[in-house]
This record gives structure tokens, C-alpha cells and sequence, in this order.
């Protein structure tokens, strides 16, 4: 209680003496060359605006940024983006929540994008995690983006926009880093970015890859810092302007990621288990871009595929050898102690999403702007999973417990939806728009079985209000997210009826209050946001009697709550910068089911979230520039709750820690290059990343204090 007191003091006194955030937020400044903020143009609202006159919550965080920052990933951002979280137990198992709004099943509650691509995965927890190598920037839109973005951007939406080509200029870096972890192996990593004109100021292509190797820290029976990864990731971007007016982009881009076991572990970074727990995600990107200027409006053609595929392997010997004294009758295993030593699931899949979007957007900046756009997404998943015990199970059993057959699932959705602005006066402006969207589905438990199907449809409407100041802007929002129903398949006891085939969908509507504001001739930008979410028919685990755990989702339930997003940067002067940034969920179920009460938190969200940052640059000797960076995040703990399985073996509460990160970085440029060292987790913080939950006894947890040097060239 003593430090959640000290922190929510800490909290108050930042908002009330405006502290500074680390993110990258600003439009034009005064005609003063040293101590203002940078310009950042974003275009979250599909035309190019400065982010401070985009009436949506917002963090914008740059390539330049991101490089001085040292992050690779999505999850690295966490805490210095209001609202975000992401749990994850390896490659692949992403769980990305935005303010609060976080599932275990059904589809995301969080759109993703890589350009004009949308690459949301078909469930939830199976986020693509593209590294962040030579983007543009990464935006993080908050609140439910229904007209622009549509389904599964119920809590907000990222976008990666990827670094286009040079159509002038050859340059080119190369960078090298490597680092050692407390208690771990040794790590290492390499990138390198090339841009070729080819036909001067017609043609070019923009090439990035890069590989590492991440040396393990958790220790096995079968042996030490058994925890190892690898990726790679190479991209290429092709870019031909034949005229002023009309104008192609091609992306495409491959990611590998392999873990050769869990982050599963105790306090002491040690893993029980007796089996390994490898894992590997792969995935191919492919997006095609014509823009066409007619005068009055812009078309856009966005044609994409998506190829994946990934494999895990989930230990689970400590749940099923305790399990195995719980009677068949009710669901358990039905034997005794001794006859299971050793137990695995494994599963893979595959995901194959093509696309087609047409959109037509107003040009210039009138008194009224508007939008409409056209998509078609033709998805299909299939997987399999089955199990491996030691000694192999008994022909006594009157069914599989672990095993299911393989799965084809498809997803055929298209949506037509607008947006239009209109200045009611110089200040005030009126924005509404809304998609509607129809999705039909269907599943296949197994080769040969008759498809499953049904359709879910639902329009999603926005309206928006936005007052225009000298400096800044003041907006109301009021919007519609929603995600699709889907299929159940659960083998079950003879003795129990089967689930029902399939669950409906449910929606969220999120009110928001927010403004951006300028002060001290533009060294200080404020951005805040309150918001309410009313989230209803939420989707949830239950199971088919009280006390067995043969679970299926269904329907049940509401949440709701407040929260704040708060973000600031100052420029002190041309050489230092400082930060930070704070986030607030409170949202709770509101009525009692199966798995949860009035009054239980959303799963792993974390109430609190903040950061704060330092950036120095200083001129020395003979051009070079010395620099020195450091990031502070803090997040609170989270709840994970299942009160409709039995405990014992379930635990009906399991938690993440709440956890503060430390990384350091500081070096030198020169003319052509840059060397520095890197400190992460400097304070060590061992807590967990993702909680122990139902047949995963021990937690993950992430990577202890790391000590690291790395040299990038430039040319």
C-alpha cells in the first residue's frame, strides 16, 4: 500500500507540473532554430496532418526515436505508451491491450498494421511482432478506430510505416551490437539498411534486414541458459513514380523467429519441467500500393498477402501428474500418481490472409474533407495440436483428453465505410464516419467433417468534435468497436453435454474527452485524454460444469470503466530533453458469470503505467557529439482470473508482476559513425512478464540486467 500511495503521489505531482513525456509529439514551432520541438506528420486519419491536429489519442514515436531509444520490438515501448501492454510467453504469443480492453479468445481487440496493410492475425494472443528496423515511425492510435480501421480495433491500433525509398540519394548503414546477460550467455546482432536510386527521381528500392542471436538465461534439467533465440528479418521496398501524379509501392518482407525453449521460470531463473518447450514463427508480407492524384481526390489500391506458419511446444508435466488423482467423472485423468512422468502438447498452424482496399480521399485542406473506402479479406487458418505423455496413456480411457484433430478455419469479411469533416467555423469542426461490416465464417473440426458457418455483421459508427486553438486542440469522441462471434469445438466426457457450436459477438463504445496544447513558445507540448468504456456481451471462457475444466467461450457479462492517457515533452534546451508519460485503467466486470465478479479487473491489464526520460546531445571537439540517454518505465502488477475451474489443480488468481526498467545508453558520432554502450534492466528486475495459468504452473519472465557495446556506420 506504502508504495502504491508513493507512486500515486509521484503520478500527481508529474500531471500537476506537466512532466514530460519521451514520445515523439509536435507540430510547426516558432521561428526559434534552438530549444523547440520537432515536426511530426502522421497520417492516422489516412491524409498527412501534424499529430497535434489529429483529434485522436495519439503517440507518435519516430525512426529516430527509435534508434536512440535502442528497441527492437513492439513490447520494448510498453511503458512509455499511455495505455499499452503486451504479454507474451515467446515468438508469437503476443497479447497486445490498448486501455484496458484485453481477451484470451476470440479475434484481437487490437488492429495491426504494416503500412496500408492490416496484419491482425485471426486470434487473440497470436500478434505478428515485426521488428522495428528502419521504419518511418510506429503510431499507436487509442480508443476504438470504427471508420478508418474497422474490426478488431475495439482498444486502438498500431501502425508500422515502413522507411520509403530515396529516389536521389545512395546511402546506406551498417550497425553491430553485442552484449552479455547476468547470469546468461552472450548476445549478438546485426543490421544493415541500403537505399538505391535507380532511375533518378523515378525508381528506387530501400533494403533493411537483420539478424540476432539472443543468448538464453533460464536454466533446465536438460541444461543451462536452454532459453536461446534466434530472428531474422529482411524487407525490401520498391518505389516508381513514373509521373507527378501517379505513383507504386511495393513492400515485401520475411521475419523468422525460433526460441529453442520457454521463458517459463522461478525466482531463480531455473524451469523444472522436464520437456523442452521450443517454439518458431515465421511469416511473409507482401503489399501492393498504386496511388492515383485526380485533382479533387487521391485513389488508393492496397493489394496484400500473408503467409505464416508457427509451432509450439507447451510443457505441462506438473499439472497433468496432479491431475491424475482427479476421477474420470470429473473430467481428470483417472490415475494413479506414478503413471504420467512427462507431458507435452504440441501445436502448429498456418494463416493465409489476402487482401483488397480501394479508398478515395479528398485533397487539400477544405472546409469540408472526407473519405470512402471499400475492403475484401479472405482469411484461413489451420492447426493441430496433440499430445505426448510418458508412459503413453491407456487404452482405458473413453476418450483423448489433450489430443484434437486438425482444424480449417475461414474468415470471408468485407466492409464499406466513410468519414467527412466539416468546419462549422475557423475553431470548430465536425467529424462522422462509420464502416459497416459483414463477416461470414466458418470451421471444420477435422479432414473431411461438414463445415461449419455463420455471419456476423454490424455497423460501427464515430463522431467526433474538435475545437481548434492558436496552439493546440480540445476534442469530444464518441465510437463503436466490435469483434465477430465464432466456433466452439470441445471433446468432452460422454457424461456431459456438449457446448454450444458457436458464440455471438460483442461491441464497445468508448467516450473520450482529450486535448493538445502548446506552452512556452513550443518547448512543451501537453497530451491528455480521459476516456469511458462501455464494453458489453464480452466473450469468455467458461467450462461445461462447475468444477471441469473441458472449457468453450460463450457470451457473459459487461465491463466498464474510466482511464487517462497523459503524455508531455519539453525541449530544455538545444541539448537536453526530459519526459514522461502516465497511464490510467480502471476498468471492471460489472456483473457476475462464470469466471469472473462484479468488480474483478480486466485480465493483465495493468491499472498504472508511466515513464520518464532523459535525452542529452553536447558538441565536442572537432564535430563530434557526445550523447547520453536514459529510460525509466514502471507498470503496475495485473490479475488473471478463473473462478469457474476447480482449485485445486487451477489457481483461481494468477498474477504478473508489476515491474521497473531501467535501460542506459550512451556513446559518441562522429562524421560517419557511432559507438556507445547499453545498460537494459539495469536495476534487474526479475519480475514476471505473463502469469501462470491453467496447465503452465510457472510464470515467464523477462530478461535480467544486460551490459552491451554497438558500433553503427553510416554512408
Amino acid at each position: 500500500m506504502a508504495i502504491r500511495r508513493n507512486l500515486t503521489v509521484a503520478l500527481s505531482t508529474m500531471l500537476a507540473t506537466t512532466a514530460l513525456s519521451p514520445v515523439a509529439l509536435a507540430q510547426e514551432p516558432e521561428e526559434d532554430p534552438i530549444a523547440t520541438l520537432d515536426v511530426i506528420t502522421v497520417t492516422a486519419q489516412r491524409r498527412e496532418q501534424s499529430i497535434v491536429d489529429v483529434p485522436i489519442s495519439i503517440t507518435a514515436v519516430t525512426g529516430a526515436d527509435l534508434d536512440a531509444r535502442g528497441v527492437e520490438q513492439l513490447r520494448d515501448l510498453q511503458y512509455s505508451i499511455p495505455g499499452l501492454s503486451i504479454a507474451d510467453r515467446g515468438p508469437g504469443t503476443g497479447q497486445i491491450q490498448l486501455r484496458g480492453v484485453s481477451q484470451f479468445v476470440g479475434s484481437p481487440t487490437v488492429g495491426t498494421y504494416i503500412d496500408e496493410l492490416s496484419i491482425a492475425p485471426g486470434s487473440a494472443g497470436t500478434a505478428l511482432s515485426p521488428q522495428l528496423l528502419d521504419l518511418a515511425r510506429v503510431e499507436v492510435l487509442r480508443g476504438p478506430q470504427p471508420a478508418l480501421y474497422g474490426e478488431s480495433s475495439m482498444g486502438g491500433t498500431i501502425r508500422y510505416i515502413t522507411a520509403d525509398p530515396v529516389l536521389d540519394e545512395v546511402s546506406g548503414r551498417l550497425g553491430a551490437e553485442t552484449a552479455t546477460t547476468d547470469g546468461g550467455e552472450g548476445s549478438y546482432r546485426l543490421e544493415g539498411v541500403l537505399n538505391l536510386p535507380i532511375a533518378a527521381d523515378k525508381l528506387g528500392v530501400r533494403l533493411a534486414g537483420s539478424y540476432e542471436n539472443a543468448g538464453g538465461w533460464i536454466d533446465t534439467p536438460d541444461g543451462d541458459n536452454a532459453n536461446g533465440s534466434t530472428i531474422y528479418s529482411l524487407r525490401a521496398k520498391v518505389r516508381f513514380e513514373p509521373t507527378d501524379r501517379l505513383s507504386f509501392s511495393l513492400l515485401a518482407m520475411t521475419q523468422s523467429m525460433e526460441e529453442d525453449d520457454s521463458t517459463l521460470a522461478d525466482i531463480n531463473m531455473f524451469n523444472p519441467a522436464p520437456g523442452r518447450a521450443p517454439s518458431r514463427d515465421q511469416f511473409d508480407v507482401y503489399n501492393l500500393v498504386s496511388e492515383f492524384d485526380l485533382g479533387f481526390a487521391t485513389f488508393l489500391s492496397s493489394t496484400g498477402r500473408i503467409d505464416r506458419e508457427g509451432a509450439v511446444a507447451i510443457d505441462q508435466s506438473d499439472f497433468t501428474i496432479g491431475f491424475s488423482l482427479v476421477p474420470l467423472a470429473s473430467g481428470g485423468l483417472g490415475r494413479s500418481p506414478g503413471d504420467i512422468t512427462e507431458a507435452v502438447v504440441f501445436a502448429d498452424g498456418q494463416f493465409e490472409r489476402t487482401s483488397q482496399e480501394l479508398r478515395l480521399t479528398s485533397n487539400g485542406d477544405n472546409r469540408f474533407n472526407w473519405l470512402i473506402g471499400v475492403t475484401y479479406i479472405d482469411d484461413e487458418r489451420v492447426g493441430n495440436s496433440f499430445s505426448v505423455t510418458a508412459p503413453t496413456p491407456t487404452s482405458a480411457l473413453a476418450f483423448d483428453l489433450f489430443g484434437t484433430p486438425a482444424q480449417t478455419n475461414t474468415s470471408e469479411f468485407w466492409t464499406l465505410y466513410a468519414q467527412g469533416a466539416y468546419a462549422l467555423s475557423e475553431a470548430l469542426t465536425v467529424s462522422l464516419g462509420g464502416r459497416y461490416f459483414e463477416d461470414e465464417r466458418s470451421r471444420q473440426i477435422a479432414p473431411g467433417a461438414p463445415f461449419q458457418t455463420a455471419t456476423f455483421d454490424s455497423f460501427n459508427p464515430r463522431v467526433n468534435l474538435t475545437y481548434d486553438f492558436d496552439r493546440g486542440i480540445v476534442f469530444f469522441t464518441a465510437a463503436k468497436g466490435f469483434r465477430s462471434g465464432g466456433f466452439n469445438y470441445t471433446r468432452v466426457p460422454p457424461a456431459f453435454t456438449p457446448p454450444p457450436a458457436s458464440f455471438g459477438p460483442e461491441e464497445l463504445w468508448t467516450y473520450e474527452v482529450g486535448m493538445k496544447q502548446y506552452f512556452f513558445d513550443s518547448k512543451l507540448l501537453i497530451d491528455a485524454a480521459l476516456y469511458y468504456n462501455d464494453w458489453s456481451d464480452v466473450q469468455q471462457t467458461l467450462t461445461i460444469a462447475p468444477g471441469v475444466p473441458f472449457s468453450f467461450t460463450a457470451n457473459g457479462g459487461a465491463a466498464s470503466g474510466f482511464g487517462v492517457d497523459f503524455a508531455a515533452q519539453l525541449v530544455v534546451s538545444d541539448e537536453l530533453r526530459l519526459g514522461a508519460t502516465v497511464g490510467w485503467t480502471d476498468m471492471a466486470y460489472d456483473t457476475a458469470s462464470a469466471t469472473h465478479v462484479a468488480g474483478d479487473p480486466l485480465d493483465l491489464v495493468p491499472e498504472w503505467t508511466a515513464s520518464v526520460s532523459v535525452d542529452y546531445r553536447k558538441s565536442l571537439a572537432n564535430g563530434v557529439i557526445g550523447f547520453a540517454r536514459g529510460d525509466l518505465g514502471y507498470t503496475d502488477g495485473s490479475q488473471n482470473t478463473l473462478r469457474n475451474l476447480p482449485s485445486p489443480p487451477f489457481d483461481t488468481f494468477t498474477f504478473v508482476d508489476g515491474r521497473t526498467i531501467i535501460n542506459l545508453k550512451a556513446g559518441a558520432e562522429f562524421e560517419r559513425f557511432k559507438v556507445y554502450g547499453f545498460v537494459e534492466n539495469a536495476l534487474n528486475d526479475d519480475g514476471t512478464t505473463y502469469p501462470a495459468i491453467g496447465t503452465v504452473t510457472i510464470p515467464a519472465r523477462g530478461r535480467p540486467v544486460t551490459f552491451g557495446l554497438g558500433l553503427d556506420v553510416t554512408f
